[in-house]
């Protein structure tokens, strides 16, 4: 049986023929995202929510998916400070080679800048390249803040995406919650509404019981 084929859905996880193909309908997948990755996420969902009905299935479906996008989003956010870096870094050792400035060598302080910096990430003690970074006042502290500066727009606009999606989480699992509280109630009304039918017509059972008797006491003693 293949993992995560339809079969292994009806087999394994109980979902109805119906709605597999909601249940296998895979987001768009990013460079480098397998489907494997969101099959994992869904299933753990299913195991722990345990989804019966046809709209608890879709509910938890949706629930994934945001989930799946929240995951994303996290981790682009901690790729951009190390992202940020690395571009203020180049620009740092631009502007502080010393045939910066030099007109026509632009490009060529680039490529000379981009190449210091993978000498950088190999040896980050080089003494050479961090007495002139910091000769121009660009030490640790301030290279990591001018790489949270120059990301910090990016990383309110995913910070207002995450609240977005962490909202119609909490959204979903509301609604789910106030449904199958709904289906308990319900439930138990039907359960309540049959004992009384049984209790009636045990009553009227007995009435009617205790009437036959009555008639045939009536009927010996005349």
């Amino acid at each position: 049986m293949e993992r995560y084929g339809a079969e292994y859905w009806i087999d394994q996880r109980d979902v109805p023929e119906e709605l597999v193909s909601l249940v296998m309908t895979l987001p768009r997948l990013l460079p480098g995202e397998k489907p494997e990755q969101y099959y994992q996420l869904l299933e753990g969902m299913v195991i722990d929510l345990c989804p019966e009905e046809t709209v608890e299935w879709m509910w938890v479906v949706e629930l994934a998916a945001l989930w799946f996008e929240i995951s994303r989003l996290r981790l682009l956010k901690h790729a951009l400070i190390p992202t940020a870096r690395a571009d203020v870094l180049d620009k740092a050792l631009a502007k502080t080679h010393p045939d910066a400035g030099t007109p026509g060598t632009n490009h060529l302080m680039r490529v000379k800048a981009r190449a210091e910096r993978q000498t950088l990430m190999k040896n980050p003690t080089d003494v050479e390249l961090n007495t002139r970074l910091r000769a121009y006042g660009y030490d640790g502290d301030a290279l990591h803040a001018l790489a949270f500066t120059e990301s910090a727009e990016a990383i309110g606009f995913i910070d207002k995406m995450l609240a977005s999606a962490r909202k119609e989480v909490r959204a979903i699992t509301r609604e789910m919650k106030n449904y199958r509280n709904f289906y308990v109630r319900l439930n138990d009304a039907k359960l309540r509404f049959y004992d009384e039918q049984r209790e009636l017509e045990a009553e009227r059972s007995a009435k009617i019981a205790q009437q036959e008797k009555t008639s045939h006491a009536c009927k010996d003693q005349e």
